[in-house]
């Protein structure tokens, strides 16, 4: 079923699964993202390897590197609950098209990418609040133009590139994590050290289809509970 989808991914959400049934698709998908995921290291570290030999650059260290850094300026609640809430509700969402979920997603964006990084103090300000309402009005516009036959067409004619496209966006924006770190001459080698996000994506997306959204929420928390947790017993 996973091979078919890889191949075709289909508009086609969620049967009435049980508890039981959901809980067991949840690991069953969780298994098959790590065997994929590990594959995907091995790769990439040979990959590190040659670059490391050749140019004294490591990919790997500059990332862990950044994400020691992040373990420290967060907590394990941003990691486990914070991070997957609002990261699915930007990439998975709107994956069920509609107005409303394009706008949650919108939103959510908005909050993650610009406003998070600002100082409270700086948000309580005239400026910030028109900002924040062009926005809105904005996206109100945009969505409100389109048509339920046209979000239809798109859907069934192209929804694997809609996925695809979802998943790819989700992966490169994790280069933000660790791009500046990396010397100007290997920036083109970056997007490989981001493929684990994609291949992450990937699976959240097909879990989100089946069993809904709380329950890709759930596999997105899995996918950083181990990570989070070496950081932080590090740390």
């Amino acid at each position: 079923m996973l091979y078919g989808f890889f191949k075709n991914p289909v508009y086609v959400f969620k049967q009435n699964n049980s508890f039981k049934q959901s809980l067991k698709e949840l690991f069953s998908v969780f298994c098959y993202a790590t065997l994929f995921l590990f594959i995907n290291y091995l790769l990439v570290s040979i990959i590190d390897l040659i670059i490391r030999s050749t140019v004294g650059f490591s990919f790997m260290e500059a990332i862990n590197g950044v994400q020691k850094t992040a373990s420290n300026q967060n907590n394990i609640l941003f990691f486990l609950i914070f991070a997957p809430i609002v990261e699915e509700l930007i990439f998975r969402l709107p994956l069920k098209v509609s107005r409303l979920n394009i706008f949650i997603s919108a939103l959510m964006a908005y909050f993650l990418f610009y406003l998070s990084h600002k100082p409270i103090s700086s948000l309580i300000t005239a400026n910030e609040l028109i900002k924040f309402v062009v926005f809105i009005s904005l996206s109100i516009l945009v969505l409100s133009s389109l048509k339920e036959r046209f979000l239809s067409f798109v859907l069934h004619k192209y929804f694997g590139v809609y996925f695809y496209a979802l998943i790819t966006v989700f992966g490169l924006l994790h280069l933000t994590n660790f791009l500046s770190a990396v010397p100007g001459n290997l920036i083109a080698f970056a997007p490989l050290f981001a493929f684990h996000q994609v291949i992450v994506g990937f699976f959240l997306g097909y879990l989100r289809l089946k069993n809904g959204l709380i329950w890709c929420i759930l596999l997105h928390s899995l996918f950083n509970l181990l990570p989070t947790i070496s950081y932080f017993i590090n740390k």
